[in-house]
């Protein structure tokens, strides 16, 4: 029995598997039909290949379930079943090799192949090539530290991103200035440059250096550096676009202060123990207000909340109310409107609902944002002008979190007012700032906030100069 493969792969060194390659397997000599199954790609281009090839992946694409195989349409004469794919052309193509009876394949040059090849490998559970780009992840960790800590960050691989960050040494730029006590250069003062001596500005203005206690030495002006050549630009490339802002920001405060996360890839445990278990919103409406209810809104996890179609007119939230149905599908002789948010939303964006809420009462920014998300969706405007309101309120405290929402949900407005609120921090705290929000966000959206701050900052001290 033979297999092909349909296209040719100039990034490989080799040509690509062509039918004159046969298996020696005994178990394939029996008189079926060139190809039994074809793993579909994500372009789609089919790539052929057999079931003893199959069998030495073991139960990596578990082709016994028939649930997860189609039979490909174009064929005629035989009925393939098809595999769906995630991994790339040249991804898959690779990996065949190496699973084939065939001369193994040189490792790939290009750390973004090696990447592509470590993700299928780890997805598909094929620890043998796994094993075999780890180790070859970690040979561009003296050249490409940052890149590699990237993918290894977006795979999860702790140990990988611990070793990229212990290698990342970027040279920072020599700024010429020396501390007068010590008579050595600033950057290798007893605090040094690195971990941003405490009383040290960055942007060079005049401050104690601070490096002896007792020894204040006066620092002169100099010209700050370009972002691209400070710690927080040089720890952002193409391959960080990939990873959470949580891991970039680790990678930075890393550097920054030579303390070791818990983790890069995750963020540590709360510090405060297990969570407690919170019990469902309650279905009742706010205390004081009992109201007969005459209907019934039931969230996408089954909570079931009563209220009266009256609070629902006047907060105009009409495009809920044509959601009535017109059987007698009912609870307790009140009507069911299924909604397909969960139940803290939907008890929240009720709340909003009331002609006099409780302001006070709702204070998750995380919760208010997805509260304000379904309002928009459902044209409540007295909603989302109070969600609004609610997070406005709490933008001194919480500029960061509210900036990363407001780039979720696109809110442009939100974005520059937050941003507007970090840039009345001082750099170094703002640095230090973390809210669990990072670990949904992209790295780019927190590294273009960072570039942003920086240009203010620096135009700030210009202007003030």
């Amino acid at each position: 029995m033979s297999i092909s493969m349909c296209t040719n792969i100039p990034s490989l060194d080799h040509p690509p598997i062509s039918p004159d390659i046969a298996t020696t397997d005994p178990s394939m000599t029996e008189s079926r039909t060139i190809l039994d199954y074809i793993l579909q790609l994500v372009y789609p281009l089919p790539v052929p290949s057999t079931p003893t090839t199959l069998a030495m992946l073991d139960n990596i694409f578990e082709v016994s379930k028939e649930d997860q195989i189609e039979k490909d349409p174009s064929s005629h004469s035989i009925s393939h079943s098809i595999i769906p794919m995630r991994a790339s052309e040249s991804t898959l193509d690779y990996i065949l090799r190496l699973v084939y009876p065939l001369p193994e394949p040189s490792i790939p040059t290009t750390l973004a192949m090696i990447g592509d090849i470590l993700e299928a490998s780890i997805e598909y559970k094929i620890e043998k090539i796994t094993l075999k780009m780890k180790a070859a992840l970690l040979t561009f960790a003296d050249s490409d530290s940052v890149a590699v800590f990237a993918v290894a960050c977006r795979l999860m691989l702790e140990d990988e991103a611990n070793v990229a960050a212990a290698t990342w040494k970027p040279e920072l730029p020599e700024l010429g200035i020396h501390c007068p006590y010590s008579r050595v250069p600033i950057d290798k003062c007893s605090r040094g440059y690195r971990s941003h001596c405490r009383n040290y500005d960055l942007f060079g203005r005049p401050i104690t250096c601070g490096c002896h206690e007792g020894h204040g030495c006066t620092i002169p002006v100099v010209t700050p550096p370009q972002f691209s050549s400070t710690i927080e630009g040089m720890g952002f490339m193409k391959e960080t676009e990939r990873i959470s802002a949580g891991s970039y920001f680790r990678l930075l405060r890393y550097f920054q202060t030579k303390e070791h996360p818990v983790t890069f890839c995750l963020p540590p445990p709360p510090a405060c123990g297990p969570a407690e278990i919170v019990d469902h919103p309650s279905i009742h409406p706010p205390p004081g207000r009992e109201i007969d209810a005459d209907i019934i809104l039931e969230s996408r996890d089954g909570i079931k909340f009563p209220i009266h179609t009256l609070i629902l007119s006047l907060a105009s939230a009409s495009e809920i109310l044509d959601k009535l149905p017109s059987s007698d599908s009912a609870e307790g002789g009140l009507p069911i409107i299924c909604l397909e948010e969960d139940a803290t939303t939907l008890h929240t964006l009720i709340r909003l609902c009331y002609p006099f809420p409780e302001k006070g009462g709702i204070i998750d920014l995380e919760q208010l944002a997805l509260a304000r998300v379904a309002a928009v969706k459902y044209n409540i405007p007295q909603a989302v002008s109070l969600a609004r309101e609610l997070m406005a309120r709490q933008i001194k405290q919480h500029p960061l979190q509210i900036y990363l929402l407001a780039k979720r949900h696109g809110w442009e407005t939100d974005a520059e007012d937050a941003t507007q609120e970090c840039l009345n921090l001082d750099r170094d705290v703002f640095l230090k700032l973390y809210t669990p929000e990072m670990e949904t966000s992209p790295a780019q959206v927190y590294y273009d906030l960072l570039k942003r701050l920086y240009e203010e900052w620096v135009a700030r001290r210009e202007a003030a100069a």
